[in-house]
């Protein structure tokens, strides 16, 4: 099993694939002259191998990556650090199991679950409450601050819990330990990025050639392929991670 997840490979290399696929169908595609009827009338796929969509990726290869959720990851990771750095997740999976914990430790896992518990409070007044601020101008859960901020909203009380945490327990002892927890992840899933920028890629060569047209994919088809294509490298690279610390 170990070797396993040891030989998965890496999912920027597999998206690098996959890109060239795309380029080349597209390029199959203006070979072939397929056409895909649209509202008033033919479209025609157009090739990232001519001069025009050659031009097109050199120019627009580099501001792809401002379409990735390359925000909801810093977050993500940040987190997930704060919650590792602090100690907050040990004491929390200690508490369960019915380990020792210190008197600053049981302090701080007090205060971290009053943090939680009123960022809880103030998220469904948010919602339920005065101008209901947590929901769009339609009123709609899905469509408002929550879905389109969640990872932001999960982030905040994690981080000031963690803080609470890491401060009552002394392992933050000042602002530059709070900062190295945040980013002690990153360098560890760095290559996540990478694979961000190839995915942005793929999706943007993608609408360009009109392969999504000739596939005839709704918006909400299109949505969950970018959500997937983002944000599927992360399991792949956790299971690497496992795989490697588990081999050595």
């Amino acid at each position: 099993m170990n070797n396993r997840r040891h030989n998965i490979p890496h999912p920027a290399l597999l998206y690098f694939i996959l890109l060239l696929l795309v380029i080349l169908a597209s390029w199959i595609g203006t070979v072939y002259q397929l056409r895909v009827m649209g509202q008033n009338s033919h479209l025609s796929l157009r090739s990232l191998l001519d001069t025009m969509g050659i031009r097109w990726m050199i120019r627009h290869f580099p501001m792809s990556i401002a379409q990735a959720p390359v925000g909801n990851a810093l977050l993500l990771f940040s987190g997930l650090g704060l919650l590792n750095g602090s100690g907050l997740s040990n004491a929390i999976g200690r508490s369960v199991h019915r380990s020792g914990l210190s008197y600053k430790e049981r302090m701080g896992l007090r205060l971290s679950y009053v943090v939680i518990t009123i960022c809880l409070i103030l998220f469904f007044m948010g919602l339920f409450s005065g101008q209901r601020v947590l929901l769009g101008i339609t009123g709609s859960l899905l469509t408002g601050p929550v879905s389109d901020g969640a990872i932001f909203l999960l982030f905040t009380p994690v981080a000031l819990a963690s803080a609470v945490f890491g401060y009552t327990s002394d392992r933050f002892r000042n602002g530059d330990d709070f900062i190295d927890a945040m980013v002690s992840l990153i360098p560890r899933y760095a290559s996540f990025f990478i694979a961000l920028l190839i995915a942005s890629q793929i999706l943007a060569v993608f609408e360009y050639s009109g392969l999504n047209d000739l596939l005839n994919l709704s918006s909400i088809v299109w949505c969950r392929i970018e959500f997937i294509l983002w944000w599927l490298p992360l399991p792949l690279l956790y299971l690497r991670q496992k795989g490697r610390s588990s081999h050595f």
